[in-house]
């Protein structure tokens, strides 16, 4: 937990061409968690196309944010992408990086995270 939130840290080291290396060895926070995404698809609520265009914008709102990170001077890939966030906004406001990353929490929040009760 981070400020009373589930996470897990990105980049995952154990993570190989979009696939886990380590899968039936995961942590319990790998196995615990829930896309949205494929809840919806194995619900058959949604397409598998329509699933391939919700990541595909999701992609593009991370590497929107990766470029503006980018631009004023942040790039430590191997850090997640919120605390190299954090890192550039504790120490000056960047206003189309705080958008970036706010469009990005929305999409990942309605798209892909499940609301746990």
């Amino acid at each position: 937990r981070k400020k009373h939130e589930p996470y897990f840290r990105q980049p995952c080291g154990f993570l190989k061409d979009c696939t886990c290396s380590i899968y039936d060895a995961r942590p319990l926070r790998c196995r615990l968690f829930e896309c949205r995404q494929l809840k919806l698809l194995a619900e058959e609520e949604v397409s598998e196309n329509d699933v391939i265009l919700a990541i595909e914008s999701a992609k593009n709102k991370v590497e929107n944010v990766t470029a503006l990170l980018a631009k004023v001077g942040n790039t430590s890939i191997h850090l997640p992408l919120s605390e190299r966030y954090d890192q550039v906004m504790s120490s000056a406001s960047h206003d189309e990086l705080r958008l970036a990353m706010e469009e990005l929490q929305e999409v990942l929040n309605a798209e892909f995270r499940i609301e746990r009760l």
